[in-house]
């Protein structure tokens, strides 16, 4: 008489591991999101702690990691750049350049001062 082997608490056991496991490549993912990272094979790997061949063998990992990757791909591209330009930052970007112009003009005074200063000069050795 052969023995039934119950492998049904194994199969759990292998079946949460893996929901667990595509849980925190998901968090990861968000979190990697979230703070504005470079998302490929490598930053997910290193971040959840998991083998890039894992992420190659589940499908559905895969595939949404090839899809953000594109897509940072395609924002970051020249073209879109004016695009997701958003008035936050074109006010930020347009203080810059109004600090940056006064010290030109702050600079451009003071050498037309020394120019004068230096010209007086030779003109008292002549």
């Amino acid at each position: 008489m052969k023995h039934k082997r119950n492998t049904e608490a194994v199969v759990a056991y292998a079946k949460k591991k893996k929901e667990e496991t595509v849980d925190k490549v998901e968090q990861t993912i968000k979190q990697l999101i979230q703070q504005n990272e470079k998302i490929n094979f490598n930053t997910v790997t290193i971040a959840a702690g998991v083998s890039k061949s894992y992420l190659y063998n589940q499908t559905e990992l895969r595939e949404r990691i090839e899809t953000l990757r594109q897509q940072q791909r395609e924002v970051a591209s020249p073209k879109n750049i004016k695009k997701n330009m958003n008035v936050e930052n074109k006010d930020s970007l347009i203080q810059v350049f109004r600090e940056r112009i006064r010290e030109l003009e702050k600079e451009n005074k003071q050498l037309k001062e020394e120019i004068k200063r230096v010209n007086g000069k030779l003109y008292e050795n002549f």
